[in-house]
Protein backbone atom coordinates (compact mmCIF):
# COMPACT_ATOMS: atom_id res chain seq x y z
CA UNK A 1 0.00 0.00 0.00
CA UNK A 2 3.33 2.35 0.63
CA UNK A 3 3.76 1.89 -3.29
CA UNK A 4 0.34 3.02 -3.54
CA UNK A 5 0.57 6.09 -1.67
CA UNK A 6 4.31 6.84 -3.46
CA UNK A 7 2.28 6.30 -7.06
CA UNK A 8 -0.16 8.95 -6.17
CA UNK A 9 2.24 11.69 -4.29
CA UNK A 10 4.41 11.56 -7.98
CA UNK A 11 1.35 11.86 -9.70
CA UNK A 12 0.63 14.96 -7.59
CA UNK A 13 4.04 16.14 -8.21
CA UNK A 14 3.11 18.66 -10.57
CA UNK A 15 -0.02 19.56 -9.87
CA UNK A 16 1.35 20.40 -6.28
CA UNK A 17 3.35 23.32 -7.98
CA UNK A 18 -0.13 24.89 -8.83
CA UNK A 19 -1.33 24.12 -5.16
CA UNK A 20 1.68 26.15 -3.97
CA UNK A 21 0.75 29.00 -6.40
CA UNK A 22 -2.23 29.21 -5.47
CA UNK A 23 -1.26 29.11 -2.00
CA UNK A 24 0.59 32.61 -2.20
CA UNK A 25 -2.02 34.26 -4.17
CA UNK A 26 -4.28 33.62 -1.02
CA UNK A 27 -1.54 34.50 1.56
CA UNK A 28 -0.95 37.55 -0.02
CA UNK A 29 -4.78 38.04 -0.38
CA UNK A 30 -5.17 37.24 3.74
CA UNK A 31 -2.20 40.20 4.29
CA UNK A 32 -3.85 42.26 2.60
CA UNK A 33 -7.23 41.37 4.13
CA UNK A 34 -8.32 43.31 8.20
CA UNK A 35 -11.45 41.36 8.20
CA UNK A 36 -11.07 37.83 9.69
CA UNK A 37 -13.74 36.58 8.13
CA UNK A 38 -12.91 37.68 4.54
CA UNK A 39 -9.81 36.14 5.18
CA UNK A 40 -11.22 33.09 6.27
CA UNK A 41 -14.00 32.76 3.61
CA UNK A 42 -10.52 32.91 1.30
CA UNK A 43 -8.29 30.18 2.83
CA UNK A 44 -11.97 28.42 3.28
CA UNK A 45 -12.17 28.19 -0.80
CA UNK A 46 -8.68 27.23 -1.02
CA UNK A 47 -8.76 24.66 1.22
CA UNK A 48 -11.73 22.71 -0.40
CA UNK A 49 -10.52 23.47 -3.92
CA UNK A 50 -7.18 21.44 -2.65
CA UNK A 51 -9.01 19.09 -1.39
CA UNK A 52 -11.51 18.59 -4.56
CA UNK A 53 -8.52 18.37 -7.21
CA UNK A 54 -6.30 16.09 -4.73
CA UNK A 55 -9.09 13.49 -5.13
CA UNK A 56 -10.38 14.16 -8.62
CA UNK A 57 -6.83 14.21 -10.37
CA UNK A 58 -5.50 10.89 -8.63
CA UNK A 59 -8.62 8.90 -9.95
CA UNK A 60 -8.97 10.70 -13.45
CA UNK A 61 -4.87 9.67 -13.72
CA UNK A 62 -5.69 6.09 -12.77
CA UNK A 63 -8.77 6.04 -15.07
CA UNK A 64 -6.78 7.36 -18.13
CA UNK A 65 -3.69 5.05 -17.79
CA UNK A 66 -6.24 2.15 -16.90
CA UNK A 67 -3.89 1.70 -13.86
CA UNK A 68 -7.30 0.40 -11.98
CA UNK A 69 -6.86 -2.78 -13.92
CA UNK A 70 -3.57 -3.57 -13.43
CA UNK A 71 -3.82 -2.64 -9.84
CA UNK A 72 -6.45 -5.61 -9.30
CA UNK A 73 -3.67 -7.88 -10.40
CA UNK A 74 -1.28 -6.48 -7.73
CA UNK A 75 -0.34 -8.81 -4.20
CA UNK A 76 -3.22 -6.11 -2.55
CA UNK A 77 -6.43 -6.53 -1.16
CA UNK A 78 -9.53 -4.38 -2.13
CA UNK A 79 -9.51 -2.65 1.16
CA UNK A 80 -6.05 -1.63 0.50
CA UNK A 81 -5.97 -0.05 -2.17
CA UNK A 82 -9.54 2.12 -1.76
CA UNK A 83 -7.80 3.15 1.72
CA UNK A 84 -4.56 4.20 -0.31
CA UNK A 85 -7.38 7.16 -1.94
CA UNK A 86 -8.74 7.79 1.37
CA UNK A 87 -5.44 8.04 2.92
CA UNK A 88 -4.68 10.56 0.55
CA UNK A 89 -7.74 12.45 1.19
CA UNK A 90 -6.80 12.81 4.22
CA UNK A 91 -3.49 14.03 3.64
CA UNK A 92 -5.05 16.89 1.92
CA UNK A 93 -6.86 17.87 4.90
CA UNK A 94 -3.86 18.01 6.85
CA UNK A 95 -1.76 20.12 4.52
CA UNK A 96 -5.17 22.37 4.01
CA UNK A 97 -5.76 22.53 8.01
CA UNK A 98 -1.61 23.44 8.29
CA UNK A 99 -2.49 26.28 5.51
CA UNK A 100 -4.87 27.56 7.39
CA UNK A 101 -3.60 27.78 10.24
CA UNK A 102 -0.74 29.09 9.05
CA UNK A 103 -2.27 31.86 7.59
CA UNK A 104 -4.93 32.78 10.22
CA UNK A 105 -1.04 32.88 12.58
CA UNK A 106 -1.29 36.61 11.89
CA UNK A 107 -4.79 37.15 13.01
CA UNK A 108 -4.40 35.35 16.10
CA UNK A 109 -1.38 36.75 16.88
CA UNK A 110 -2.94 40.51 16.61
CA UNK A 111 -5.95 39.65 18.43
CA UNK A 112 -5.30 36.77 21.11
CA UNK A 113 -8.67 34.53 19.94
CA UNK A 114 -7.99 31.59 18.66
CA UNK A 115 -10.81 29.76 19.40
CA UNK A 116 -12.03 31.35 16.21
CA UNK A 117 -9.60 29.80 13.85
CA UNK A 118 -9.93 26.78 15.79
CA UNK A 119 -14.22 26.34 15.25
CA UNK A 120 -13.54 27.09 12.00
CA UNK A 121 -11.05 24.35 11.05
CA UNK A 122 -13.12 22.26 13.07
CA UNK A 123 -16.36 23.04 10.55
CA UNK A 124 -13.57 22.63 7.44
CA UNK A 125 -12.59 19.26 8.67
CA UNK A 126 -15.85 17.93 9.19
CA UNK A 127 -16.97 19.73 5.66
CA UNK A 128 -14.16 18.17 4.31
CA UNK A 129 -15.11 14.40 5.44
CA UNK A 130 -18.23 14.24 4.26
CA UNK A 131 -17.39 15.39 0.99
CA UNK A 132 -14.99 12.90 0.49
CA UNK A 133 -17.28 10.17 1.76
CA UNK A 134 -19.88 11.28 -0.70
CA UNK A 135 -17.09 11.64 -3.66
CA UNK A 136 -15.52 8.89 -3.78
CA UNK A 137 -18.24 5.90 -4.00
CA UNK A 138 -19.45 8.50 -6.39
CA UNK A 139 -16.36 8.28 -8.58
CA UNK A 140 -15.66 4.42 -8.07
CA UNK A 141 -19.00 3.82 -8.67
CA UNK A 142 -19.55 6.24 -11.88
CA UNK A 143 -15.94 7.21 -13.21
CA UNK A 144 -14.20 10.02 -11.84
CA UNK A 145 -16.21 12.69 -14.52
CA UNK A 146 -19.22 11.48 -14.32
CA UNK A 147 -18.89 10.99 -10.49
CA UNK A 148 -18.14 14.69 -10.65
CA UNK A 149 -21.35 15.80 -12.09
CA UNK A 150 -23.31 13.65 -10.21
CA UNK A 151 -21.66 15.23 -6.61
CA UNK A 152 -22.09 19.10 -8.37
CA UNK A 153 -25.64 17.80 -9.13
CA UNK A 154 -26.44 16.39 -5.43
CA UNK A 155 -24.74 19.59 -4.40
CA UNK A 156 -27.45 21.74 -6.32
CA UNK A 157 -29.98 19.63 -5.28
CA UNK A 158 -29.18 20.54 -1.57
CA UNK A 159 -29.18 24.01 -2.11
CA UNK A 160 -32.23 23.94 -3.88
CA UNK A 161 -33.73 21.79 -0.98
CA UNK A 162 -32.66 24.27 1.90
CA UNK A 163 -33.54 27.32 -0.28
CA UNK A 164 -37.18 25.19 -0.69
CA UNK A 165 -37.12 24.88 3.74
CA UNK A 166 -37.04 28.88 3.70
CA UNK A 167 -39.27 29.65 0.83
CA UNK A 168 -41.87 27.87 2.88
CA UNK A 169 -41.24 29.09 5.97
CA UNK A 170 -39.55 26.17 7.86
CA UNK A 171 -38.22 27.01 10.88
CA UNK A 172 -34.32 26.28 9.65
CA UNK A 173 -32.87 29.39 11.18
CA UNK A 174 -34.32 28.27 15.08
CA UNK A 175 -32.86 24.59 14.69
CA UNK A 176 -29.13 25.95 13.89
CA UNK A 177 -29.46 29.25 16.80
CA UNK A 178 -30.54 26.00 18.80
CA UNK A 179 -27.86 23.75 17.70
CA UNK A 180 -25.30 26.69 18.40
CA UNK A 181 -26.99 27.33 21.70
CA UNK A 182 -26.55 23.39 22.63
CA UNK A 183 -22.47 23.49 21.81
CA UNK A 184 -22.07 20.03 23.76
CA UNK A 185 -24.54 18.46 21.09
CA UNK A 186 -23.39 20.61 18.33
CA UNK A 187 -19.99 19.36 19.08
CA UNK A 188 -20.69 15.40 18.84
CA UNK A 189 -22.86 15.65 16.15
CA UNK A 190 -19.61 17.55 14.55
CA UNK A 191 -17.58 14.77 14.75
CA UNK A 192 -19.71 11.70 14.90
CA UNK A 193 -21.41 12.66 11.97
CA UNK A 194 -18.05 13.04 9.37
CA UNK A 195 -16.45 10.20 11.14
CA UNK A 196 -19.21 7.68 10.43
CA UNK A 197 -19.72 9.24 7.29
CA UNK A 198 -16.05 8.61 6.33
CA UNK A 199 -16.21 4.82 7.70
CA UNK A 200 -19.26 3.82 5.89
CA UNK A 201 -18.27 5.40 2.47
CA UNK A 202 -14.93 3.58 3.04
CA UNK A 203 -16.37 -0.07 3.56
CA UNK A 204 -19.24 1.16 0.47
CA UNK A 205 -16.01 2.27 -1.76
CA UNK A 206 -14.42 -1.24 -1.25
CA UNK A 207 -17.75 -3.18 -1.79
CA UNK A 208 -18.26 -1.01 -5.04
CA UNK A 209 -14.44 -1.77 -6.08
CA UNK A 210 -14.35 -5.59 -5.77
CA UNK A 211 -18.03 -5.51 -7.98
CA UNK A 212 -16.76 -3.47 -10.54
CA UNK A 213 -15.23 -4.33 -13.72
CA UNK A 214 -12.66 -1.83 -14.70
Amino acid sequence: MKGLIRKDLLLLAKALKAFLLFAVVFGVISLSQSNSEEVSSALGGYFFTMIVLIQIFTLSADEQARWLRMEKALPITPYQAVLSKYLMSLLGIVIGMVLFIAFCLRDILKTGNFLEPLYIAAGLIGAALLLSAIEFPLSYRFGSNSGRFLFFGLAIVVVGLVWAAQTVGLPLENIVNWLVQNQNLLIALGVSIPVLAIVGSYFLSVHIYRQKEW
